[in-house]
């Protein structure tokens, strides 16, 4: 059996390649699994592309040598579109997946020298002067072949000094992989050890705050709240052994007071064009079929609870939500509209996370912790199992649009994931972009028009102001203002 995957690690133009699968993997390998897999003289983070039974391939393959998640890290429909995107916008498979995983999320190998005796008086006495300052630098740490030759200032002294010190086995080489543990700040808890031998305010700050926490500890999350900036503090605590960190799971889906999975009612009767949008998009839900609707309601319409209606229905189909908004920190009164209805269910991406947070936010995402995740255009590319609506709000706004690294538009993307996951994408606006109007207009797109507000509000009152009248006005005035000085 093998396997072609799609390399992430930084490799230059490596692209798609062929390993072969070893038989313990062989009952649990499949598309979309996250692996680790020898490349040259390094090892990669790979994603597989696709299993194949029985081909036959010139050569012995290198063997795929881990599996780096007990399920796959993306689903079918998504690995169609990483595809769909490096072909539309025309990039390298291998550049789409680099831009969309994580740098948490890649586990790479590296060769790492190190001191591995002192050299005898005699030989240290016929040292060249870059065999010596490599013999010095490597006395403090271990260090790459790339960190040696910064030393050097650009020259080959040093590099030639560390194959002949490597041939006497004064430096010896291994291979060091990182990337492979990535500690999410609310799964990691914190306990005391011993408080003796603290330095310094911050220290002892964090052990009192340990102290009174007890026996169960803290997780770097609650720690952080209350002594920002502690996280380099714990690590140093940790490598004098007088703290120690353990994973702990958070609880799934805690009960705190919400509806769940079931659809609460409206503060106000539902008007009959909601009604009618809902009626049209729920039984798309129920068939798993594609059809991209255009919501086109004006302010005040309701729009929200249309997408919390389809949301219930499609939480009780039993798949997830993906709600897309243009900057989430412009998005507060949706996102406490979602959580008010769904609580814990509701999971939130920002821009502002680091790559461990988004790497922290995509695991909660994959283990079902969070069945409805709202953010902004990079969410569409969240690894989000089986998709059963995708709302798009805004969908006029340019913010979609990525200008940076792959160039790509997040509510074209969320369309083509749609026809993927075999669901409903909704797009959103009062004030439709000209693109999904005219696809409306075509009738590539259903448009729902929303045209009243809700609970019989009247609309936004509009004056027209002719200008010329108010300049000619101003002008009059200043003149008689004028004579009068005069």
């Amino acid at each position: 059996m093998q396997a072609r995957v799609v390399v992430v690690g930084a490799v230059g133009k490596v692209d798609v390649l062929t390993y072969a699968v070893p038989a313990a993997f062989g009952a649990r390998i499949a598309p979309g699994h996250r692996v680790l897999v020898p490349l040259r003289s390094r090892k990669v983070t790979a994603v597989v592309l696709e299993i194949l039974d029985g081909a036959e391939q010139a050569g012995e393959l290198k063997p795929i040598l881990e599996l780096l998640e007990p399920k796959p890290l993306f689903d079918r429909p998504h690995l169609q579109l990483f595809e769909f995107l490096s072909n539309y916008y025309m990039v390298a498979l291998a550049d789409a997946y680099r831009s969309i995983i994580p740098a948490a999320a890649r586990v790479e190998s590296k060769t790492v020298y190190q001191l591995a005796r002192e050299p005898d008086r005699l030989r240290a006495a016929t040292m060249t002067d870059s065999e010596r300052a490599l013999v010095e630098a490597l006395g403090r740490r271990p260090m790459t072949a790339r960190q040696l030759a910064r030393l050097d200032a650009g020259g080959t002294g040093m590099l030639a000094a560390l194959g002949a010190l490597s041939a006497e086995g004064i430096v010896t080489a291994r291979s060091a992989t990182r990337g492979r543990r990535r500690e999410v700040a609310g799964m990691i808890r914190v306990r005391l050890c011993d408080s003796r031998g603290v330095r310094g305010p911050k220290q002892r700050e964090l052990v009192s705050l340990l102290a009174g926490a007890g026996s169960s500890g803290l997780t770097i999350e609650e720690i952080e709240r209350a002594i920002p900036g502690a996280r380099p503090v714990i690590r140093a605590l940790a490598r004098r052994g007088l703290v120690t960190l353990d994973s702990c799971t958070p609880p799934a889906n805690a009960d705190d007071g919400v509806f769940g999975t079931q659809a609460a009612q409206p503060p106000y009767a539902l008007t009959p064009e909601q009604v009618e949008a809902i009626s049209l998009i729920r039984p798309r839900i129920a068939e798993r079929s594609f059809q991209p609707f255009l919501l086109y309601g004006v302010t005040g319409s309701g729009k929200t609870e249309v997408y919390l209606q389809l949301a219930a229905a499609t939480l009780e189909a039993g798949r997830q939500v993906v709600v897309l908004v243009p900057e989430i920190a412009l998005a507060d009164e949706l996102v406490r509209s979602f959580r008010a209805r769904f609580g814990s269910l509701v999971g939130v991406a920002h821009s502002a996370q680091t790559v461990t947070e988004r790497w922290a936010s995509w695991m909660a995402t994959l283990g079902g912790e969070a069945r409805i995740m709202i953010g902004p255009r990079s969410l569409i590319f969240a690894p989000i199992p089986d998709p059963g609506l995708i709302v798009v709000d805004e969908e006029h706004d340019a913010a979609y649009k990525s200008e940076e690294g792959i160039r790509y538009h997040a509510r074209d993307l969320a369309v083509a994931l749609g026809r993927f996951a075999r669901c409903p994408v909704v797009l959103g606006s009062a004030t439709p972009s000209a693109e999904s109007f005219f696809n409306a207009r075509r009738g590539r797109y259903r448009m729902l028009r929303l045209a009243r507000r809700v609970a019989g509000r009247p609309m936004a009152e509009v004056e027209v102001i002719d200008l010329r009248q108010e300049m000619a006005a101003a002008r009059a005035a200043g003149a008689q203002a004028d004579a009068r000085r005069s």
